[in-house]
């Protein structure tokens, strides 16, 4: 196994490889620290390990006095909401980990004949990434003391890891038109290129229609070096549409996981030939860098009210 993380993470640098036996960071960075090979995607992986360690807990400390906001908003497992607003109601603030799909729960939700923008407060909907993006806006559009204020949605992906591309797309048809929210990908070999669009029931209602609209507000999405894979996709495509981009430049992570398993019945994944890819099939393996004047330099403050406020309130005066 060793031999094995050695090659996927020293020699390849991949950060999409994992194995299903247990694997700390310690671990990790062994793996690629014991040798002499010496390239950008290894010391790109070792910086991610490191953020790691340290940016939760940043975010953590930063929000874990905050009110929570509407009974029916998501905690993590520090107990910090996954919605918040600031700036005097003007800012919404929603936080991904990653991106996942309640595939069971979506399948019991729309067996029980689904109506149109159901009240999170009275129908049960899943707790994963779709549920709690429909249940901030929810709470935007008709909570009292956000109604009338808010303008401003940022979206808070600075500790996400990646993860589901069906739940990344729905997220993006609340923010860009369907047509523009595709997923790109260029396989590296043949050259071959796939456009993947997907449409999305915003409001749940179980059609796919014209009521189904993206929302007007002014988004911004906030990225670190822990954005990674999906977490690099979101602010290529939103780039690519003209959304802000704050916070520090995202972590890379471009490939279509694939799985493996070793002669000897050892599973694991690693990156594939095919590349998320911008518009213009450019690659996002390095990163997305923030738009102009949406930098935060790298610190604790990263998640200040204040600073966050200031770079919003700067870019949409």
């Amino acid at each position: 196994m060793y031999g094995l993380m050695r090659l996927c993470y020293k020699v390849y640098g991949d950060c999409h490889t994992t194995f299903t036996a247990d694997q700390d960071i310690y671990t990790l960075r062994q793996a690629i620290e014991d040798h002499s090979y010496d390239n950008v995607c290894s010391k790109n992986l070792l910086a991610r390990l490191s953020a790691r360690q340290i940016i939760p807990n940043w975010r953590t400390n930063a929000k874990k006095y905050k009110a929570s906001g509407a009974s029916y908003i998501p905690r993590d497992s520090n107990g910090l909401p996954a919605f918040e607003v600031i700036d005097g109601n003007k800012t919404a603030i929603i936080r991904f980990d990653s991106f996942v799909v309640d595939l069971d729960g979506w399948t019991a939700y729309y067996g029980t004949n689904p109506t149109t923008s159901p009240d999170p407060a009275l129908v049960s909907l899943p707790d994963d990434s779709i549920g709690t993006f429909y249940k901030s806006f929810y709470a935007i559009e008709h909570e009292p003391d956000y109604a009338e204020n808010v303008k401003n949605v940022l979206i808070d992906i600075a500790t996400n890891s990646g993860g589901d591309s069906d739940a990344l797309q729905f997220l993006l048809n609340y923010m860009i038109d369907s047509k523009d929210s595709s997923l790109l990908t260029l396989d590296v070999i043949s050259g071959g290129k796939k456009i993947l669009t997907a449409r999305s029931d915003l409001n749940l209602d179980g059609k796919i229609d014209s009521n189904d609209k993206k929302k007007s507000y002014n988004f911004l999405i906030f990225t670190s070096l822990m954005s990674f894979s999906c977490g690099n996709a979101m602010p290529a495509i939103c780039a690519d549409n003209g959304i802000k981009i704050i916070g520090q430049k995202s972590g890379g992570g471009s490939c279509v996981v694939r799985f493996a398993c070793t002669a000897d019945d050892f599973h694991y994944q690693y990156s594939g030939l095919e590349r998320v890819s911008r518009k213009d099939w450019s690659n996002v393996e390095g990163g997305i860098p923030v738009s102009e004047g949406g930098e935060i330099p790298y610190g604790e403050h990263m998640f200040d009210d204040d600073v966050l406020a200031g770079i919003v309130n700067a870019l949409f005066p």
